[in-house]
């Protein structure tokens, strides 16, 4: 609980006119219109399976998006139990909002950790993946889920010095280091020395793409190469980070997507995407009004073909765990009565709950709908396909 209810619940409710207004009209729909058709289309749960019904809707699609609120144990533990109810549905690869760079250990140790045995994962592994490393123990090596990281190396990942460390570790494990060694033992430097060091980097390994193809193999050739390319563009993003954060914003939301598609284009099934909320929407709501992941593999993108579910994920109540950043959070003192997710979790106290939002009301009207503390009057079937709500949720500390 934050503050004093009473005065939460004025600050939020003048907060939500405030933002009505820069939203372009007043919620259409009331709390009376709303709490029969949450009542009746909404599932709740006091686990983290969904019904068969639901998982047979998501399994229609080729990709289904979830929109994350950052740090959440217990949605980490939701996309491990999602992967395994729709494993038999041909669901085979996760694509994760986590640095590039470091793919090939998120993959090994959700593998088992064959590739480097000697590993010892961080922290953040074990918070994350352990789940889907857990399901993995059960299936036939063939058959088990991959996963893949699909953002850019930015500053709070470890910066320059952090790509040459890692890059280091993967060629010293696949043979020969050539080109890459001399790369590895010189410090990052400043940013135009990064940008000169990753180009003749690039460059080597263009001139010597066949011996190195044949020592590493060729796909972890290739892997090599598009960990360079992706740094490439990550200097120049912790570089806008300084000055243009908007800048940098759409930079990064360009690679996510290049390598979502690239991703997408290798046949290993059908594909759960983890993202945050601002880049799973379908239409702009959140942050900058620029074309985010969701509207792209919805509207655009060629290998999704329009086959994209996208659900957006929100907790009716949050506590810290030791380390946390952030504040704790209640739904009932952050909305007004008239509020979508209010609505839903007092409909199911303490309960997950999933809402579709196929109704004509979610796509004709606007209702309010709280987004990190801001109250926004939106049609919002236009930017998720369904909501899921966490009763109760538990934020981790950064690792």
């Amino acid at each position: 609980m934050r503050g004093l209810p009473g005065a939460r619940v004025l600050v939020m409710c003048l907060l939500a006119l405030l933002l009505v207004v820069s939203c372009g009209g007043g919620p259409e729909v009331s709390r009376e219109e709303m709490a029969p058709l949450i009542q009746t289309d909404g599932a709740a749960f006091s686990d983290l399976h969904l019904s068969s019904e639901i998982l047979e809707d998501l399994a229609f699609h080729r990709v289904v998006v979830l929109g994350e609120t950052h740090r959440l144990r217990e949605h980490w533990e939701f996309l491990a139990t999602l992967a395994e109810d729709l494993h038999r549905w041909g669901f085979r690869r996760v694509l994760i909002e986590a640095p590039h760079m470091a793919e090939w250990l998120y993959d090994d140790y959700v593998q088992g950790g064959v590739l480097a045995p000697d590993y010892e994962p961080p922290k953040f592994y074990e918070d994350r993946l352990a789940g889907i490393r857990e399901v993995n123990e059960g299936l036939e090596p063939s058959e088990r889920i991959r996963v893949r990281a699909i953002d850019v190396n930015e500053e709070h990942h470890g910066g320059g010095q952090a790509f040459r460390n890692v890059l280091g570790s993967l060629v010293q494990i696949l043979g020969d280091a050539g080109p890459v060694e001399a790369f590895t033992s010189t410090p990052a430097g400043s940013p135009e020395e990064q940008r000169e060091s990753i180009k003749r980097l690039s460059a080597s390994l263009r001139s010597e793409s066949s011996t190195l193809s044949e020592e590493w193999g060729p796909e972890w050739f290739a892997y090599v190469e598009e960990m360079v390319e992706v740094e490439q563009a990550s200097i120049d993003i912790r570089e806008y980070r300084q000055s243009d954060d908007d800048r940098a914003a759409r930079a990064r939301e360009k690679e996510i997507k290049e390598l979502v598609e690239s991703r997408l284009s290798h046949d290993e099934g059908s594909t759960i995407i983890n993202v945050g909320a601002h880049h799973a929407q379908k239409s702009p709501l959140m942050g900058t009004d620029q074309e985010w992941l969701g509207d792209y593999l919805v509207h655009r993108s060629e290998t999704a073909d329009g086959s994209v579910f996208i659900i957006g994920f929100t907790s009716a109540e949050t506590v810290l765990e030791p380390g946390a950043p952030g504040s704790p959070f209640d739904i009932a003192l952050s909305s007004p009565e008239d509020e979508l997710l209010r609505l839903m979790a007092e409909t199911w106290p303490g309960l997950n709950v999933y809402l579709p939002l196929d109704d004509p009301l979610f796509s004709e009207k606007r209702v309010a709908y709280n987004s990190e503390d801001k109250i926004y009057a939106v049609q919002l079937a236009d930017v998720f396909d369904a909501l899921f709500q966490y009763g109760m949720s538990h934020r981790m500390a950064d690792s």
